[in-house]
């Protein structure tokens, strides 16, 4: 959740009040123009903040970020009233000017078709947080589309059409956070590095030292600082970069399974076209189209994972390579996918079909056929689902974290520019469009109404295999969603009835037939506000979490794990459900609520904030706030004037709230979501659990 601040007055230093006297002075002896300096009135523009730690790069050129300005637009998320004022590798896919991209490329960069927002997740490990200000930030107005992607061991990034990086997910070390004021032309996540190459062709790495006493990934080395690529990948604990005279340099390091020590990722004295970094290993497609890989020899041995390169690789001439975790695919000059390793032998075509390129993860692959659609399979060869769409590139998690059958986390380039991503999590970024009200349910399962009365629900966590949760009708419009466990329930914007989806185990999705105004869902159940004030619950009832107060009537309801509060009609506050999760509430006339799985917040008529628990009850400072969310252990809040101020529990980033104005919040376990005055949507923490 988000604590906001209340702006204070504004306070003049005596180092400002210096300058000014120095600037008076200056005045009188004659102005004086630097060049390259504005002349006359001009706007000066703001010196960049230098980089985090650990990152290694040429000197480059700042870009000025553009400041949302964009009119408020209503929103309601949680509770909100009306302002007053181990080892694993990441796969690469972009659509570069030049040559081809680090693991997988798209032909042409995307066109521009009504671009969405996406999510700028960035997650901090506790007990060193990331400094404030250093994580990324969306501002209103900037292009949400992508030319690049990529997916790591437990974060993604990508590259706006601006040039701007964006980063989400699990932010080991820094993973996630790209040093402000950078501008690159494609991007690669690792396990615990990301890199990517600037706009004149030189590296730049941020991320994490594991072992002081190896050489980092993170850290691009001294000799190569102002060397030229044509291609970069990042996997494992190692990089690679093809140069422009098509010779290949790597840093980092391979882990040596057979002889438990580390070695240098060198690279063949060979002519590439592009390098793809695995899971301590690498392999690439020279210049006359020849495969070869290098690394740890347990990986790359017959008696353990196959091969090498597979047999028929010897006649073959291939386009692309994709080193995953022990398995490698590649796709030949006619379109084949060819594969080997642990799960395939010396050799396997898993999927028939022309292919523009491959990307091989943990425990399925991927790939992007001739006619820009997606064709996934299991290591057993069996399919594995993929949303509909026409795609330029796709990239597949390494990370043997997700062990699960559709488990790996896959994101996909789409051809409008739109990142696309499923699997364990849904570590991709929230879904685009303009927005009115948002809601967070138990276990991140998230969902958005969309100014158009759409309800784009995302993160569905008993769903594996995609990141969006569907609804029976995509055609329905409502006036406001709330997501529970695993099921939603919706008010439908012509009759006001609530239609439910999902799980329905307990019958929470089974919606008594009745005019409401407000629904919200809890854990296996949801209750709904009448027309006329009173409320109906239905779902799991064992522990008396749907028996409501019968003769109570009610202006607002908010339903959390095991238990409901509502906002009575004189203002005062009733809760009802498991009594230790409830707690008691305190006295007041309030406005709005926000109740997560044990935890309560409401806003009182004054605009201050109390929470309570089982335990004790507490006031928050700042204020006053017109909107408040609850997660599990974390809160966050939006002043009158439209900041976001987060507290609690930070072990991913979730209070890590980027810069506003926001107009309402709302947070789940590791993910916290915000709508700016624009209508757009701003995600932040992490999907990965």
């Amino acid at each position: 959740m988000k604590l906001i601040q209340a702006s204070g007055s504004m306070y003049i230093s005596a180092a400002v009040l210096l300058v000014f006297i120095l600037a008076l002075v200056g005045c009188q002896e004659g102005p004086s123009t630097a060049p390259g300096a504005p002349a006359g009135n001009e706007p000066v523009a703001e010196a960049t903040p230098a980089p985090v730690e650990q990152v290694t790069e040429a000197p480059v050129e700042p870009e000025a970020a553009p400041s949302p300005d964009a009119p408020p637009a209503p929103g309601a998320s949680g509770a909100t009233t009306e302002p007053t004022a181990a080892q694993e590798s990441g796969t690469a896919v972009s659509a570069p000017a030049t040559g081809p991209a680090a693991i997988a490329t798209a032909p042409t960069a995307p066109p521009v078709v009504q671009p969405p927002v996406p999510t700028e997740t960035v997650a901090t490990e506790l007990p060193s947080p990331q400094p404030a200000g250093s994580a990324p930030t969306s501002e209103a107005g900037a292009d949400p589309r992508f030319t690049s992607i990529s997916v790591g061991a437990l974060h993604s990034c990508g590259v706006r059409t601006d040039g701007a990086p964006y980063c989400w997910g699990y932010n080991e070390g820094g993973t996630a956070a790209p040093p402000p004021g950078l501008s690159l032309a494609s991007i690669t996540a690792g396990n615990i590095q990301s890199c990517g190459l600037k706009p004149d062709g030189t590296a730049v790495c941020w991320g994490r030292q594991d072992n002081p006493e190896l050489p980092s990934p993170a850290t691009v080395p001294g000799e190569l600082l102002f060397t030229k690529f044509s291609t970069l990948s990042a996997g494992g604990n190692a990089t690679c970069g093809v140069k422009t005279d098509s010779s290949a340099a790597c840093w980092g390091y391979f882990w040596d399974d057979k002889n438990h020590g580390a070695n240098p990722p060198t690279p063949p004295d060979e002519a590439f076209a592009m390098i793809s970094v695995g899971v301590n290993y690498a392999c690439g497609v020279t210049t006359d189209g020849s495969l070869t890989c290098w690394g740890d020899p347990s990986v790359l041995s017959d008696e353990d994972y196959g091969a090498e390169v597979p047999p028929a690789a010897d006649d073959t001439s291939f386009t692309t390579v994709s080193a995953g975790y022990r398995d490698s695919c590649a796709v030949t000059t006619g379109g084949a996918v060819l594969c080997w390793g642990q799960d395939y032998g010396d050799g396997v075509i898993p999927h028939v079909g022309s292919f523009t390129s491959v990307s091989v993860g943990f425990r399925q692959a991927c790939g992007v056929t001739s006619d820009t659609t997606l064709a996934c399979w299991y290591n057993d060869l069996e399919t594995a689902p993929v949303p509909d769409g026409t795609f330029l590139a796709v990239a597949v998690s390494t990370s043997e974290r997700d062990q699960a059958r559709g488990g790996d986390s896959v994101c996909a380039l789409a051809t409008d520019g739109t990142a696309v991503c499923w699997g364990r999590g849904g570590v991709g970024p929230s879904p685009g469009g303009s927005f009115t009200a948002l809601d967070i349910g138990i276990r991140d399962s998230s969902c958005a109404l969309s100014t158009d009365g759409a309800a784009v629900c995302w993160n569905y966590t008993h769903n594996p295999n995609y990141q969006r949760m569907p609804q029976p009708n995509p055609a329905a419009a409502f006036t406001m969603a709330s997501p529970g466990e695993g099921h939603v329930c919706a008010i439908g914007s012509g009759d006001s009835s609530v239609q439910c989806w999902g799980h329905n185990e307990y019958g929470q999705s089974q919606a008594p037939e009745d005019s409401f105004q407000q629904v919200s869902s809890g854990h296996n159940f949801a209750c709904g506000l009448k027309a006329g004030g009173g409320v109906a619950c239905w779902g799991y009832d064992p522990l008396g979490v749907t028996t409501h107060p019968p003769n109570e009537t009610f202006v607002s309801i908010e339903a959390g794990g095991h238990h409901t509060c509502g906002i009575r009609t004189d203002g005062g506050i009733t809760c009802w459900g498991v009594e230790a999760h409830m707690g008691t509430p305190p006295e007041g006339t309030f406005t709005a609520l926000s109740a997560g799985n044990v935890q309560t917040c409401g806003i009182r008529s004054d605009g201050s904030l109390v929470c309570w628990t089982e335990q004790e009850t507490w006031n928050q400072p700042g204020g006053p706030f017109t909107s408040v969310g609850v997660g599990e252990r974390h809160y966050c809040a939006v002043e009158r004037e439209g900041h976001p101020v987060c507290w609690g529990n930070n072990d991913q980033g979730q209070t890590d709230a980027p810069g506003g104005p926001f107009t309402t919040v709302a947070a789940g376990i590791y993910t916290t979501c915000g709508i700016r005055p624009d209508g757009s949507l701003v995600c932040w923490g992490s999907y990965v659990r």
